[in-house]
């Protein structure tokens, strides 16, 4: 089964051919449900500012993204998730790195 892509992020506003020469690396989200009205995120510093975001990180050459995802919320929050679905991709075209991130439901 393909993943839904859910949404593109191109900030820097890259070609098609630019796109194409960037490198890839895959990161995983999750959404983490704690109760039905609470979500847990994570409070990221991006450009000097601090915004809430979700848990996650790189997926390492040796994980799936299921691993990943278990790994990453567990450094960032210190709970064990056992429930994952995954709902989609969004593609972060970044200048260092291109970020396909996987969204997984938690």
């Amino acid at each position: 089964m393909q993943s839904r892509i859910l949404g593109i992020l191109n900030p820097y506003n890259f070609t098609k051919n630019e796109i194409e020469s960037l490198p890839v690396r895959k990161k995983v989200r999750a959404v983490v449900f704690i109760d039905s009205q609470t979500l847990i995120c994570v409070e990221e510093l991006y450009n000097g500012k601090r915004i809430l975001g979700l848990p996650g990180g790189a997926v390492e050459d040796f994980e799936n993204d299921e691993s990943a995802i278990i790994r990453e919320t567990r450094e960032e929050t210190s709970y064990n998730i056992t429930t994952i679905k995954k709902i989609g991709i969004i593609l972060a075209y970044k200048k260092k790195l291109y970020f396909r991130n996987r969204v997984l439901f938690c």
